[in-house]
């Protein structure tokens, strides 16, 4: 159970993963060898917090949660302090550029549901273009930053992938 809803690294060897271990959905970190024990990050019971992406600098966890009700991005420091919504609407699958500046993420408040991204810092949210008759999902941006790879479903074909600029080209 732990772990299966998101794992991340953190420049400094430690493991961010999700648990229920106090009966709701929280994010943990915990040193890759084991040691020392388990520190809770966020504790909003009753609500899931989880798919956890750490910034390259190791300075924020980005992650999904339902504490404003819908389920949104989040952003908090690597100590569970300061927590940001940095989304409105629902939203999810976060993914990070390899700077750490931006967050890409599928953008379900609208249908179908695009790729978008939003600053780390937060502001407004740019909707990136993609074929119109298909939800977006799982976006992974390439290590060059300049492309990102994501999963849609077509009628004629099943699952497949597509790719697009980080910018929002086809």
């Amino acid at each position: 159970e732990n772990g299966s809803r998101g794992l991340a690294w953190t420049p400094d060897g430690r493991i961010i993963y999700d648990s229920k271990r106090g009966g709701s959905e929280e994010l943990w970190a915990i040193n890759a060898d084991g040691s020392g024990n388990p520190q809770q990050l966020t504790a909003d019971a009753n609500e899931i917090n989880r798919l956890p992406k750490v910034t390259p600098d190791g300075r924020y966890i980005v992650f999904v949660s339902r504490r404003a009700g819908e389920r949104n991005i989040w952003r908090m420091d690597a100590d569970g302090r300061n927590a940001v919504r940095l989304t409105e609407g629902a939203a999810g699958d976060p993914s990070l550029s390899p700077d750490g500046r931006w967050v890409y993420y599928t953008d379900a408040s609208t249908t179908p549901a695009p790729i978008a991204k939003v600053s780390i810092d937060g502001g407004e949210p740019v909707r990136l273009a993609k074929k119109s008759n298909v939800n977006a999902y799982n976006p992974a941006v390439s290590p060059d930053g300049k492309l990102i790879a994501y999963t849609h479903y077509e009628d004629a074909v099943g699952w497949t992938t597509g790719i697009m600029t980080t910018e929002g080209g086809e």
